[in-house]
């Protein structure tokens, strides 16, 4: 028997990495690299016009400054992640803790027991835990809210005290900013309505206004339509 011919195999195309610069990331320290070593190379050569070899020295500038910026944004978030991993049990604990006294205060509100002033005052210092915990600088060793007496020294009540500071300095900084910008888009709808109002007509008193036309009916149209039915009426009551 002889032995049946198979058929070749397609040939199976390599699948293509995506490009980072085409799918819009922006690019990273080893892309970076790669462009200053291409830029280096090339103004290695001793026969590259004059105009190339200024425009390709400023490039070579701009990348070195890019990696620069790229590496330090890369260590950056290294720390947050590793600060994060070493922390996030504590945070979790201590949140879950807060929730809990904010939940009893909040009973005690409804069944009016205690006084409502201190209740209020309770209930903003445990707030201000929560916004302490969740606006920590992701940066810097977590310190904790409930240490022991032993491990509660002072130098670390006091740092405690220096990160609340900054943590109500960026939230101020950050609220001023924001309003600066609401009242930056409200001067602005203003400057466009008052543009509005000044270019439209202003109607005088003297004028007085015009009748508005009304829409002739066209003769016979629907005249002739209930004449037709009166006399297929009337012939139908002369027949019987």
């Amino acid at each position: 028997m002889k032995q049946q011919e198979q058929a070749p195999k397609p040939q199976q195309q390599k699948k293509r990495r995506p490009n980072k610069r085409r799918s819009g990331k922006p690019a990273s320290c080893t892309e970076t690299k790669r462009a200053i070593r291409t830029v280096e190379r090339l103004l290695r050569k001793p026969d590259l016009p004059e105009h190339v070899r200024e425009a390709q020295g400023r490039k070579l500038g701009q990348l070195k400054e890019q990696l620069v910026e790229q590496s330090a944004a890369f260590r950056t978030k290294e720390l947050e992640i590793k600060m994060s991993t070493k922390y996030r049990k504590v945070k979790f604990f201590e949140r879950q803790k807060i929730t809990r006294k904010l939940d009893q205060i909040a009973k005690k509100e409804q069944t009016g027991e205690g006084d409502p002033e201190d209740l209020a005052a309770e209930r903003l210092r445990w707030q201000r835990d929560l916004f302490y915990i969740s606006n920590y600088p992701k940066t810097e060793p977590y310190i904790s809210l409930f240490l022991s007496a032993e491990k509660d020294t002072e130098e670390v009540r006091q740092k405690r005290q220096e990160v609340r500071d900054k943590i109500d300095a960026a939230a101020a900084n950050k609220t001023k900013s924001k309003h600066a910008v609401d009242l930056e888009e409200e001067e602005h709808i203003q400057e466009v309505e008052d543009d509005f109002f000044v270019a439209a007509p202003e109607a005088s008193e003297d004028d007085e206004p015009q009748p508005v036309e009304k829409p002739k009916k066209r003769s016979g149209t629907p005249d002739t339509g209930k004449k037709k039915k009166k006399t297929k009426k009337s012939r139908n009551s002369e027949a019987e």
